[in-house]
């Protein structure tokens, strides 16, 4: 009785220990995270020229046109189906504006009204026109005022209530699939914001030639591409008319502190990024050069001006060629790779900027209307497969392959081995795979961080384990009567990996800002196998080889009937220090 008790004791202890370590990780860190914005939330709005990202693939732009009397809506999206807004505060009264591509690739154009939550009806009269349009975007002009039909919706110089939702199954025909994501903006289509004099450059001490902001109109954005590589993070850049010698660069996002950033470059080895923030409600832009994983150097001469901003977004201007320090990029006329950062929900500062919490490229042309997020789609599809690939491994295949082996010896004599080694064998596939994916996904330094650290830690560990369970199983004496130093090895170094990867599961889903379901469904899937270790330290108790088997005959072999006879029986006592001689491992 007092045995149990003590390995009860000391099973809880552990099991509390581990389960309060993940759970504090998970919901400390949580917490910490900004809440994500919902989808359509009122909060979102725009006004002319600026692009708003109602959601990850969906960006709409509305600029005045024909001296007001038309307004150029500007729909970009990565969806295979079709896109649209609509002028309303609901599907019960709002002339939309639907967008998809045919067959051929050729966008097409419906206007429709929504008078409930059915697919909106075709518009006697159509009055839009197609004025520009690339891959991922297309331009849509229609008259400001439209008055023929009840209902038709016109534009104001207000902040006016929007719809929007996407599919993302083709149209075929007149079949439309229904929307898989929907919601509602503002915007004020007819007027910018005159905040511009608010924003300001960054003022380093080490900068020199610092830029101001001002109420200069930019360059007119609403036929380039906006590409939103992020929820957070929209960007569009195109030469300045008039002026070819710049560049206007229009960052636009949803974070509310914290800083964003992108370079001229395909990785942080060497880019020259434009970072902005805000301080006392005024945009701080700085460039830098980016040499490594370290917070890029501000730029001796920043040649830089803010010509507009708004509370979300920030418009600056440089010059397309730069080539006075070793770390200046130019624009080229071609498609050329960005790369991105987000510190959301970090104190930024002109000292103080905090360390990224998403990053990735996209490619961009600036001299024409080309631009697409596919490497940061692909990127963030990459990062989805490691993530689900490791979370396998270390939540579900380490737990299990640990289980068989320290509290199944005797209730599985014949199939606890191939089960264990199985199942920890797959784990060391595919944290092989979800290694060399995130390796290829990650320019630059690709164990920056504490998340990269311990992910090269057990992946080397597990690699060991992977080799030294081999060697084990072939140096497995029979006739052994005690555990031998490399199987405590074994043991040990397993404690450490098991350990780490779970961890770093944790981690992982905090760097990446997954959602908060998902990482409290894995951190909830690692607590059940946590309450089954107590479950087998209690009932079953560590198993080992040596005390499990029972004895061979003088040939060597063992009755396995027998031995399952004696391990269903289960075993007697503590079973420690035996000196039974050991059955061959099948």
């Amino acid at each position: 009785m007092s045995t149990t008790a003590a390995r009860f004791g000391r099973a809880v202890a552990v099991a509390m220990v581990a389960t309060l370590a993940l759970f504090l990780l998970a919901s400390s860190t949580a917490s910490a995270r900004p809440a994500s914005r919902p989808s359509g939330s009122s909060a979102t709005s725009g006004v002319a020229g600026t692009p708003v990202c109602v959601d990850s693939k969906l960006c709409v732009s509305m600029v005045p046109a024909n001296n007001g009397a038309s307004v150029d809506v500007t729909i970009n999206t990565t969806v295979a189906g079709w896109a649209g807004i609509g002028l309303g505060s609901s599907m019960s009264n709002a002339d939309c504006l639907m967008v998809w591509k045919d067959s051929s690739g050729k966008w097409t154009v419906s206007r429709r009204y929504a008078t409930s939550h059915d697919l909106p009806t075709a518009a006697s009269s159509q009055n839009v026109q197609i004025v520009a349009s690339s891959a991922s975007s297309v331009t849509v002009r229609r008259p400001a005022t439209l008055s023929a039909s009840a209902k038709d919706q016109s534009f104001s110089n207000s902040s006016q209530s929007f719809i929007w939702a996407y599919a993302t199954s083709a149209v075929s025909g007149s079949n439309f699939a229904r929307h898989v994501a929907e919601g509602s903006f503002s915007y004020n289509a007819l007027t910018a914001d005159a905040s511009g004099s608010d924003a300001k450059a960054a003022s380093d001490t080490s900068v020199t030639g610092s830029a101001t902001g001002s109420n200069a109109t930019a360059a007119s954005l609403s036929g380039m591409p906006v590409v939103c590589p992020s929820s957070k993070l929209c960007v569009a850049m195109g030469i300045v008319p008039g002026n070819t010698s710049f560049v206007d660069v229009l960052l636009n996002t949803t974070i509310s502190s914290g800083w964003i950033g992108i370079g001229i470059g395909s990785s942080m080895k060497s880019a020259d990024v434009l970072m902005a923030w805000r301080e006392n409600n005024q945009w701080v832009v700085s460039r830098r050069h980016s040499t490594g994983h370290d917070t890029p150097s501000p730029a001796t001469k920043q040649a830089i001006q803010v010509v507009a901003s708004t509370a979300s977004t920030v418009t600056v201007r440089r010059p397309v060629t730069l080539t006075a320090s070793s770390g200046d990029q130019s624009f080229t006329n071609s498609s050329q790779t960005f790369i991105w950062a987000v510190a959301d929900g970090v104190a930024a500062s002109t000292g103080n900027l905090g360390m990224h919490r998403s990053e990735g490229t996209f490619v961009y042309n600036a001299f024409s209307a080309e631009g697409t997020a596919a490497s940061a789609d692909q990127r963030s599809t990459m990062i989805a497969v490691h993530g689900i690939l490791m979370a396998v491994a270390w939540s579900f295949l380490s737990f299990m392959g640990v289980f068989a082996a320290r509290f199944l010896k005797n209730k599985w004599p014949k199939t606890w081995f191939p089960v264990h080694r199985a199942l920890l064998g797959l784990a060391v596939l595919l944290t092989i795979i979800g290694f060399a994916v995130m390796v290829v996904a990650t320019d630059g330094n690709h164990f920056g961080g504490l998340h990269g650290k311990i992910g090269l830690a057990v992946t080397a560990g597990c690699l060991a384990q992977g080799i030294l369970g081999f060697l084990i199983d072939r140096w497995f004496d029979a006739n052994r009567t005690e555990v031998p130093w490399w199987d405590k090895l074994h043991w040990y170094l397993g404690y450490l990996v098991g350990l780490g990867g779970p961890v770093n599961v944790v981690l992982g889903h905090l760097k990446n800002d997954t959602a908060t379901w998902l990482l409290t469904v894995n951190v909830a899937v690692m607590g059940v196998f946590v309450i089954a270790f107590i479950w087998g330290q209690v009932t079953l108790g560590q198993q080992h080889e040596h005390q499990a088997m029972p004895l061979v005959d003088k040939n060597g072999s063992a009755d396995r009937d027998q031995l399952g006879a004696n391990a269903a029986a289960g075993p007697t006592g503590d079973q420690h220090g035996s000196t039974d001689v050991i059955a061959p491992r099948p």
